[in-house]
């Protein structure tokens, strides 16, 4: 408890630190909302993806279940070149290394 009163004093005798604390929380809300869009316009184009690839090669390969379609749509979409490494070489040996990646 002391330690946090003294955070709280020292970002009150340094009011530039305050506002880029202010500044910071401000960004974190708007890239908050933008990954939540990011999200759900994956989720609809995922949804759209698996009705129109039914029946197909596409929905054994990418669009089999909901997750691997989101999957594929967000990996083809920010990493298209890295794409079989993190799938391939990092994804099914762990999660955790193919998100860091």
């Amino acid at each position: 408890l002391g330690r946090i009163a003294r955070i709280t004093k020292l970002i009150w005798a340094w009011p530039e630190l305050l506002n880029l604390c202010k500044g910071l929380a401000l960004a974190l809300r708007a890239v908050m909302t933008t990954l939540a869009l990011v999200c759900i316009f994956i989720y609809i184009f995922a949804i759209v993806f698996r009705q129109l690839s039914r029946g197909t090669s596409l929905e054994t390969n990418m669009f089999d279940s909901m997750p691997s379609a989101m999957k594929y749509l967000l990996l083809s979409g920010t990493v298209p070149d890295h794409m079989d490494i993190i799938t391939e070489d990092l994804g099914p040996s762990s999660w955790i290394l193919a998100s860091i990646y």
